[in-house]
């Protein structure tokens, strides 16, 4: 953990800010840019990379922005709903789950599932551990823990209706109750090859916030999709608003700081997210290690910024909620 040593920039002197500007660092003089596995933002427990953020633009989506999506639904939705024991396990423990055959030798990683009355679980058609980020299609299961039904969707039906069932399988073991698996013939269907985790993330809010949440205890609630339509462009758009945000924010940025914008975003992040404007300043290491040198002044525009919303100094790698 680093501390910036600069000199702290008040809200009261935000006029004379151009002197304190010199000319931007060229691509030719500050080096490549970002490569897909450097750091994006962060979003509580979840990393993203450039790879997962480029991705969820238009790609097959990582497990990692499926699991920024779940984080994002449990932090700005399911949060509203303190009495609600519903668990979005991430796809990394619902694959390891499937793979394992001992369920119970993953009862302290995985969440307490004892008071549970629903689980999502993102399915992956990867039949290797040793391959990261291996499979080609994603689809969902929900399991009534409740009722002892695992309700399974998939948009390209009956693909991954073998995983489906495995995973009902192993997580029967773990609950120690039986639960019959049902695949739900009527899921929306994909239109093209890469859809297929957008439509994971679009029928798991769907099937959170408008069946489950929304209902009273006692209430039967029905999980087909009849009649459920899906954008699956629209929904990669709603997956990219904190980014979009923050590239709004680069580009008032880039008029504070006179078009230097794309230089800072080499060395923070900066975006909105739960009401709240947030900043990141990456690991410097590892950016020096990348490059061969990080200017004073990349530096020095990034604490403007960070001063035009806070007086406060920043640690390297940690997230900050910022006060206009």
């Amino acid at each position: 953990m680093r501390h910036l040593h600069l000199p702290s920039i008040r809200k009261d002197t935000r006029q004379p800010l151009q002197p304190y500007l010199n000319t931007p660092v060229t691509d030719e003089e500050y080096g490549p840019q970002l490569a897909p596995d450097d750091a994006y933002l962060s979003y509580h427990d979840v990393r993203l990379t450039n790879e997962d953020v480029a991705c969820i633009k238009s790609d097959w989506l990582t497990d990692n922005a499926i699991a920024f999506w779940e984080e994002y639904l449990e932090r700005e939705k399911l949060a509203s709903y303190p009495k609600a024991n519903i668990v979005l396990l991430r796809p990394s423990m619902s694959f390891l789950l499937m793979k394992t055959d001992d369920p119970l030798s993953l009862k302290s990683a995985l969440p307490d599932f004892r008071e549970t009355t629903h689980i999502f679980l993102p399915i992956n058609d990867c039949r290797s551990v040793d391959v990261a980020e291996g499979g080609s299609h994603w689809s969902l299961l929900l399991v009534s823990v409740t009722d002892g039904v695992a309700f399974h969707y998939d948009s390209l039906t009956p693909s991954n209706c073998p995983h489906g069932k495995q995973a009902a399988y192993r997580l029967s073991a773990l609950l120690g109750k039986p639960l019959r698996f049902i695949n739900l013939d009527d899921t929306p269907q994909q239109e093209n090859g890469s859809d297929c985790g957008v439509y994971v993330c679009l029928l798991m809010q769907h099937l959170l916030i408008s069946r489950l949440l929304r209902a009273a205890a006692k209430d039967k609630v029905s999980m087909s999709m009849r009649g459920k339509e899906v954008d699956a462009s629209g929904g990669r758009k709603e997956m990219q608003e904190p980014f979009e945000v923050a590239e709004s924010a680069e580009d008032w940025g880039g008029e504070l700081c006179g078009g230097a914008m794309k230089n800072i975003r080499r060395v923070c992040r900066l975006w909105y997210a739960g009401g709240r404007w947030r900043l990141q300043i990456l690991d410097f290491e590892a950016m020096a290690s990348r490059h061969s040198a990080i200017s004073g002044d990349e530096w020095k525009w990034v604490h403007l910024l960070a001063s035009y919303f806070t007086s406060d100094y920043f640690d390297v790698g940690t997230s900050y909620t910022l006060e206009e």
